[in-house]
């Protein structure tokens, strides 16, 4: 019976660093030449054969080197990765453009995104929270140059929507105070889902002698509403889309409009992102995924936190080869710094 012993693991390492670096079949000699392992290439040779029987290398050609096998990646990724460290110049720079957008959920979101996606060159997945998660707390109307308003609401953990609009004519400080009262003491404390057209349009019918609020009823609809919010709210953004065209296992033209034709369809990347278990950091190889158009990438998953109450998930997506001790530092940086960043006072 042949074992997983320590001299198999450390070839089963070198060969899926090695694999991760080309992209090609890697030989007993590249790995004698490379890597300090103090034994000679016939032996190797011999270990990487029986790591092919016990199913964690596969041989692509008969004459070719071997590759890892799905099962070969799952072994390192628990047991054998050395997980890089993000520099502290990205943590800085990362956490400045956090709080120049602080408090606003969706922008958060974005940034989210389009910061794992540059620091993988893979292609990020985040998950915006769900409407149903938070609660309205307060309407403020505010009145900017000319016939411009603001309308900004504050929900529950003191995350902020807005919107910016040019009413007809030019409002008065006292109506905009009154119409922020009436909405915010008929709407106080309800959950967002909760707030919808109906809701909406009573207050339209108390409030029917301000013309202002008539002008104001598409955007609040916008703003608040289970019909504008889910546009947004639950929204999956994704970043590096085209980064999937720098990997060679993807060079296949047909493959690639599969992938982009995924990519459109936000339903099934949402149900993709929701099958995955929210327990802090989740590897998921290959098989694993429950898509078979996905069945030759990997998929590394975490929830994110605001507030300290778990509410999103972010994901990048790559090839099987991708560079686990990479995207894993990413991830786990990436979910951390938006808890830190939003525990944090005003």
């Amino acid at each position: 019976m042949v074992e997983m012993n320590e001299r198999k693991k450390g070839i089963l390492k070198a060969v899926i660093n090695e694999y991760i670096l080309t992209a090609e079949p890697i030989g007993s000699r590249t790995i004698s030449k490379k890597y300090k392992l103090d034994v000679s290439s016939a032996t190797i040779r011999n270990e990487m054969a029986d790591l092919e029987d016990l199913g964690y290398l596969q041989q692509p050609h008969t004459s070719a080197g071997r590759i890892p096998s799905d099962k070969g990646y799952r072994f390192y990724v628990d047991s054998l990765i050395d997980v890089e460290r993000i520099p502290e110049s990205f943590e800085e720079m990362i956490r400045k453009k956090y709080l120049e957008r602080k408090k606003e959920v969706q922008n958060i979101v974005q940034v989210t995104s389009q910061m794992l996606s540059q620091l993988t060159r893979y292609t990020a997945l985040v998950a915006s929270p769900s409407s149903t998660d938070y609660y309205f707390q307060h309407l403020q109307l505010v009145p900017l140059e000319g016939k411009k308003i603001t309308i900004i609401v504050v929900i529950s953990s003191g995350l902020v929507q807005h919107q910016t609009l040019t009413l007809q004519h030019r409002p008065s400080r006292e109506e905009l105070g009154n119409i922020s009262r009436l909405i915010n003491d008929r709407l106080q404390g309800l959950p967002l889902g909760k707030i919808s057209s109906e809701v909406l349009g009573q207050l339209e019918r108390e409030l029917k002698d301000h013309s202002i609020f008539r002008e104001l009823y598409r955007s609040l609809l916008t703003v608040l509403t289970e019909e504008g919010l889910s546009q947004e709210w639950g929204k999956i953004h994704l970043d590096g889309a085209t980064n999937i065209l720098e990997q060679p296992e993807f060079s296949d033209l047909e493959k690639v409009k599969v992938f982009l034709k995924l990519f459109e369809q936000e339903d099934i990347l949402r149900q993709l992102l929701n099958r995955i278990p929210a327990e802090g950091l989740q590897v998921v190889i290959g098989g694993e995924i429950p898509l078979q158009e996905m069945k030759d990438c990997s998929l590394v998953v975490a929830d994110y936190s605001i507030q300290d109450t778990s509410v999103g998930k972010m994901a990048i997506l790559g090839p099987t080869r991708m560079n686990y001790p990479k995207v894993i530092a990413a991830v786990n940086f990436m979910a951390e710094v938006i808890s830190k960043v939003m525990r944090e006072e005003d």
